[in-house]
């Protein structure tokens, strides 16, 4: 859906693994609400077989 462009992070958050920063990943976050928008702005989409 990110590479649609159906949907946008919020904020970037940092995550680490292990002790070292050479272990740290940027997760994207989303915000409930714009998760819940996506049924509604693609109803072409069959959401039930998706899940």
């Amino acid at each position: 859906m990110r590479t649609l462009g159906w949907i946008k992070p919020s904020e970037w958050r940092e995550v680490r693994f292990g002790t070292s920063r050479a272990g740290a990943v940027d997760v994207p976050m989303f915000t409930t609400a714009s998760v819940d928008a996506l049924v509604a702005a693609h109803p072409e989409v069959d959401w039930e077989q998706l899940r």
